[in-house]
């Protein structure tokens, strides 16, 4: 049983090396590769056959080395950057975001 209770259609499998990537067909047990425009499946999942379901420990998340403060000149560049950062943190769960919001000056 998949653990988000759902399958994944898989289009495209990957060997990848270093900057490259070559496409597969398949890829054979304790085998590692990439796939791209997977909807439901996020970093760290593990995917499997439905009749041999494993799961691997999960990513561990560490504490960021250094900051940013980014602050968006108009509302329309608040909401594209409100979506940039979720999707970042979608492809990335170790990425840490937090908005804050500060009184305009006068």
């Amino acid at each position: 049983m998949p653990l988000r209770g759902k399958t994944e259609r898989i289009a495209r499998l990957f060997r990848m090396h270093a900057n490259k990537k070559e496409r597969i067909k398949g890829s054979e047990s304790r085998g590692y590769c990439g796939s791209v425009g997977l909807k439901i499946t996020s970093t760290g999942d593990t995917l499997s056959d439905p009749d041999h379901p494993i799961i691997l420990e999960s990513i561990g998340v560490y504490r960021p080395v250094m900051s940013v403060a980014i602050e968006p000149r108009t509302r329309d560049d608040l909401e594209k950057l409100e979506y940039a950062l979720d999707k970042l943190v979608d492809e990335d769960p170790t990425l840490p975001s937090s908005t804050m919001r500060i009184q305009a000056r006068r």
